[in-house]
């Protein structure tokens, strides 16, 4: 995010970088490149009318485009760009991370989950092999695309949802997201509590999305089960 125009470049911080490096040589997390600079190129549809050029953030590199008519696909960091210029976002992005951290990123996860076939053979292309998704109707050989990510702020509607996973009696793969700054301390501890009891089912594996090949090796893509 940028403050009064200061922007702040990952290699500014070392020991965010240091403590990710860690945690990555462990295994415990999984370092993914998300967009390039995360600017968007369009306004989602049906909210320009509480949004105007002079009140809302426009990204680092880039004004707002023109939003009439109003781009279908919402906000977007690369569609409706020139595929020359979603490649060297990409790209960008793509050499700056893994300098700082000094290996090949696999996992690549677009900015509001919006993208486009054309940006997707980019990165098959360049080397990419994991792409959490809010659907899954593209088809890429090369890339497995981890479908319908579930954004649920409420963790008690996790175990209802459970339930009705439970109830289909075949595997199903239920992906939930955070943002950092939505977790709080009494977030953390229902978490906590979560993990508990799901670690005690026998039916149950926490998976990193590249593991998901060796979980499920029939899947040449995941398709999640609402």
């Amino acid at each position: 995010n940028a403050v009064q125009g200061r922007y702040h470049p990952l290699e500014e911080n070392p020991p965010v970088i240091e403590i990710l490096k860690e945690y990555a040589a462990k295994g415990m997390i999984e370092i993914a490149q998300h967009g390039y600079t995360h600017q968007t190129s369009r306004f989602r549809a049906g909210k320009t009318e509480d949004i105007t050029l002079e009140n809302f953030y426009q990204g680092i590199d880039r004004k707002w485009m023109p939003y009439d008519p109003v781009h279908e696909d919402g906000y977007s960091e690369f569609n409706g760009l020139p595929e020359e210029e979603q490649r060297e976002k990409v790209i960008k992005g793509q050499e700056y991370l893994e300098k700082i951290f000094g290996f090949k990123l696999r996992s690549f996860i677009f900015p509001w989950n919006a993208y486009n076939p054309t940006v997707l053979k980019i990165l098959r292309d360049r080397g990419f092999r994991f792409i959490p998704c809010e659907d899954d109707t593209e088809i890429v050989p090369g890339l497995c695309l981890i479908g319908a990510c579930n954004w649920d702020w409420e963790i008690e509607k996790f175990y209802s949802r459970f339930k009705e996973a439970e109830a289909l009696g075949k595997p199903v793969l239920m992906q939930f997201a955070y943002h950092s700054w939505e977790v709080s301390d009494e977030m953390l501890d229902k978490f906590e509590d979560l993990f508990k009891k799901l670690s005690k089912k026998n039916n149950v594996k926490f998976v990193l999305p590249s593991d998901i090949p060796a979980v499920v090796p029939w899947a040449e893509k995941i398709i999640t089960l609402r």
